[in-house]
């Protein structure tokens, strides 16, 4: 299955920082105007091993901006609903996890999370990853876990082997922040927990992000079917 690039419209949230026990107030700053490309040896980063480390727990929900427009689909896409009793969820060893490139030209980059189905057999992904900034030999978090940012719906995707899904994320630069405020931090990768999943999976790419808690240092969108021909 060879990705084509289709016009696709994701609205990224910029989120103000608050306290992290509520609900932050959101707004568009800019908008990808291409589906990501496909997972390439030049584009992606390698996923590392399984991580079993405990999940930071589910990342805040932004305000809705707008709707998606996902291109044609290369599995099957159910309805909103669960997935049917016959095919399994998506467990984290049944998906390759890699980096697309990250691009815009504004202070909130975008990025492609793909998520590859490498098992025997189909298998369902419905939701949001989480995902946070990780760093050291110990892989512990630095700052904030990204938001969920909601312009597009969750639905139930079903993904037969080879097939492929990803989800945009949205990250900030450092630089939109004082540095005082920001706490910028060197990283080695992200933490990234499949929908519904308790194992993690790191993914190598090194950049800074701000690590003071009451920092929003970007936002991640519902996993989506990857456009094909």
């Amino acid at each position: 299955m060879r990705p084509l690039l289709l016009l696709l419209a994701v609205p990224v949230l910029f989120v103000t920082g608050c306290t992290t026990s509520s609900h932050r107030t959101a707004t568009a700053t800019a908008t990808p105007t291409t589906a990501p490309a496909a997972p390439t040896s030049a584009a992606s980063a390698s996923a590392g091993p399984v991580d079993t480390g405990t999940p930071s727990g589910p990342a805040r929900t932004g305000t809705p901006s707008g709707p998606a427009k996902p291109g044609s689909p290369t599995g099957t896409k159910s309805g909103g609903g669960a997935a049917g009793t016959a095919t399994p969820r998506c467990h984290t060893g049944d998906l390759k996890l890699t980096l697309g490139k990250r691009g815009g030209d504004t202070a909130t980059k975008f990025q492609p999370l793909y998520f590859t189905n490498v098992a025997r057999h189909a298998c369902t992904l419905h939701g949001f990853p989480g995902v946070s900034a990780v760093a050291g030999d110990d892989r512990h978090q630095v700052g904030e876990a990204l938001d969920r940012a909601t312009f597009n719906p969750k639905v139930t995707l079903t993904l037969a082997p080879g097939d492929i899904a990803y989800a945009i994320l949205g990250l900030h630069d450092v630089g939109m922040f004082p540095a005082s405020r920001c706490k910028p931090v060197s990283v080695r990768g992200y933490r990234v927990y499949p929908p519904d999943e308790t194992k993690s999976v790191f993914v190598a790419s090194a950049t800074k992000v701000c690590s003071a808690k009451d920092v929003n240092v970007g936002n991640v969108a519902a996993i989506l079917i990857h456009p094909v021909d």
